[in-house]
């Protein structure tokens, strides 16, 4: 689950930046949203969205005003120096989706799947001011009430349906009477759905996206999604070829469908290759249309391409703009109101895996990173997650999983932009499995586009098991670096948990340019043993010690327990970069 507020990069609820006193100046800052309780929402098999009281603002300090009873919520003077207790721990709520409701009564016979995925929490802003969203009226005004706290949720193995709430005010509106928290907004489902394992990015950080309509840009929000799994049977082979092999962009205000790309044999562009699952959570890369690739000013941030995955080794690149390369993407797509769709927008496969030596399946969602001269970084490996024991793929094969560094664009050293051709295949990589590889620190002036690391090839080297090694959760990217773990099984049971059998988790630390060892672990490797069984994502705290940043990347496992391990923190010290001083009469 996620907690509803002071989220890591949950920054971006603001409103319009103006002077005008009747617009809000900053929804996430105002007094009641500041003061909120702080929430767990997280889905269960026992059929819903539970949402936690995990803190209570105890003491805070109140800022001038002349009148504190009238005067304006949203003014940041009014509330300070928040300080937070550890909640009460009680349920706050507790939410049924309407398609499970039938479902219920099947938990008395056996075990079911329910709200079996990841709850995403955002701000998002919806235009309210009257229908004006629906009818066509123009209304660019932001309004304090215009903007809300949504969580969007899937179902995973419980079902085929996403579904959002708004849950700005967990005690009620002071605007609105009739306001209960959560507030059903809507469910969303196609034919073309599978079991919905992919997470539905929203908000202002992922779902602000940029259209056209009548001559006039404007921008709404959007929920995005991959197609989910497909049913399978025991020897996990496909029941529905025709689900799950699609990506969906959903209206946050109305859960209408705007814009599908989805397998179809019937064209020439590359939709005709889209035919495998896609249970992977999309990556947004965002854009500043007013300052090029500056993010000084969030108000004019926008989502205009995404990469995701599929479970045929494929990445895919999809335009919500006019077109894939750095011209086209400034140009929004053309958005129809009354029928809730967008014109305009493509796709294109970004990269194919070699899957004539083993299965290379994408679930989980590629991080990013921009580089030195702007060229921007694609990161991700591939490894069976519904399938983690296993020892060979579907057709017998040893298992050979990769993880992969792919520069997408960036420029030469004339400063010239390079837009290359797509898709990618691993002929246009270089094979760093060798630690002996000189690194491709400068892709764009070698042969190669990028790198990759052969998981299971490494045991050649470093004379470690990385037999059928997989990755089966998110890297991260920090300060140069790429984070990821990996799981290699040690016997192939049906319980990768027991004792003694559950396999060896992996932390690696690399390179984001060249795949080298960055991790400081003994040796030299790139990786070093954190525990057995199943590890979870890289979690990196920080902490600053004598003006030198201390990182340690923290790996949960399958077997229990947290394994703490201190990493390399930046090349150059912390310090003071700039300072201001305020004078308060």
């Amino acid at each position: 689950g996620f907690t509803c507020d002071h989220l890591p990069g949950y920054q971006y609820g603001y409103a319009d930046t103006t002077t005008d006193p009747d617009r809000p100046r900053a929804f996430r800052h105002s007094r009641e949203i500041r003061l909120r309780p702080k929430m767990l929402v997280v889905g269960a098999n026992d059929g819903m969205l539970h949402c936690f009281n995990v803190g209570e603002a105890v003491e805070y300090e109140s800022g001038e005003a002349d009148d504190p009873e009238t005067c304006r919520r949203e003014d940041l003077k009014e509330v300070k120096d928040i300080k937070w207790d550890k909640g009460t721990g009680e349920e706050m709520w507790g939410f049924i989706p309407p398609n499970l409701l039938p479902k219920l009564k099947d938990m008395i016979h056996s075990h079911q799947y329910y709200v079996d995925a990841t709850p995403v929490v955002a701000d998002v802003w919806i235009d309210q001011e009257p229908f004006t969203y629906l009818i066509g009226n123009m209304n660019p005004k932001r309004q304090k009430k215009e903007w809300r706290t949504v969580v969007t949720c899937g179902e995973r193995e419980g079902g085929r349906h996403y579904f959002a709430l708004d849950i700005t005010y967990p005690d009620g509106d002071s605007d609105d009477d009739s306001y209960e928290c959560p507030k059903f907004l809507w469910e969303f489902t196609d034919p073309k759905m599978g079991f919905t394992w992919s997470e539905a990015l929203h908000g202002s950080e992922y779902g602000r996206i940029k259209f056209r309509e009548g001559g006039n840009n404007i921008d709404r929000w959007m929920a995005m999604m991959g197609g989910g799994l497909s049913p399978r049977d025991e020897e996990d082979v496909d029941l529905e070829p025709d689900t799950g092999n699609a990506f969906f962009v959903v209206d946050i205000a109305t859960g209408k469908k705007v814009w599908e790309y989805s397998y179809d044999p019937n064209v020439v562009d590359d939709r005709q290759f889209m035919t495998y699952d896609i249970p992977s959570t999309a990556t947004p890369v965002i854009f500043n249309f007013a300052n090029d690739f500056s993010l000084d000013d969030p108000t004019n941030w926008f989502m205009y391409w995404v990469y995701i995955g599929d479970l045929g080794g494929q990445m895919w690149k999809l335009a919500l703009n006019q077109g894939l390369d750095e011209s086209s993407m400034l140009i929004p797509g053309d958005f129809d109101r009354m029928n809730v769709e967008v014109s305009g927008w493509s796709g294109k496969m970004f990269f194919q895996a070699d899957t004539n030596i083993s299965d290379q399946p994408i679930y989980f969602r590629p991080s990013k990173m921009e580089g030195f001269r702007n060229n921007l970084w694609v990161y991700f490996g591939t490894g069976d997650r519904n399938n983690p024991k296993v020892l060979k793929d579907s057709q017998g094969r040893d298992i050979s999983n990769r993880f992969y560094g792919i520069m997408d664009f960036g420029e030469d050293s004339s400063g010239n932009r390079i837009q290359p051709s797509l898709p990618f295949h691993e002929d246009n990589l270089t094979d760093v499995t060798n630690p002996a590889v000189t690194p491709v620190n400068d892709p764009v002036q070698s042969d190669g586009q990028g790198w990759y690391i052969r998981l299971a090839g490494q045991q050649e080297y470093d004379g470690e098991n990385h037999m059928a090694e997989k990755v089966l959760a998110k890297s991260d990217t920090l300060w140069g670096k790429v984070y990821f773990t990996t799981y290699a099984p040690e016997q192939e049971v049906d319980d990768p948990c027991l004792a003694g059998v559950a396999g060896k988790a992996r932390l690696y630390v690399v390179s984001f340019e060249s795949g080298a060892a960055k991790g400081g672990f003994p040796g030299g490797g790139r990786s070093v043993d954190t525990g057995a069984g199943i590890p979870s994502p890289v979690i990196i705290t920080a902490q600053v010690v004598d003006g030198k940043i201390i990182l340690t990347a923290l790996v949960a496992t399958s077997s229990g327990g947290v394994n703490p391990t201190e990493v390399p923190g930046p090349p150059k010290p912390c310090g003071i970069l700039s300072w201001k001083e305020v004078f308060n009469e």
